[in-house]
């Protein structure tokens, strides 16, 4: 497991959309250390089978899933990540305390 590594995870049936989800997400900050990758999984026989053979495929320590059509428009999402990720409690978090306006879903 790559402990510096956050993997975003998208199950893709628009390639427009999930191409503007990437650019969000190569623009965000990255903590010294860090590095990211993407996995878009297409022709899933459902968004939990996508999303369960993406997780499969990577080895990074975070894992971000993510809908094609939501741009993280906050550019320290993982560096947010990363602090709330420090509580040795927290294993799995839904929704970020204080993202709430900082992702766009297109439409």
């Amino acid at each position: 497991m790559d402990e510096h590594k956050i993997c975003f995870i998208m199950c893709v049936n628009d390639d427009a959309y999930a191409k503007e989800a990437v650019w969000y997400i190569r623009h965000l900050k990255l903590p010294d250390g860090y590095h990211i990758e993407w996995q878009c999984v297409k022709g899933a026989m459902s968004m939990a089978a996508g999303y369960n053979e993406a997780m499969k495929k990577s080895n990074a320590r975070y894992k971000v899933y993510l809908h094609q059509d939501v741009m993280i428009l906050e550019t320290a999402f993982i560096e947010n990540l990363l602090h709330i990720f420090r509580d040795p409690k927290v294993g799995m978090q839904e929704n970020f305390p204080g993202m709430e306006n900082c992702m766009r879903h297109s439409a």
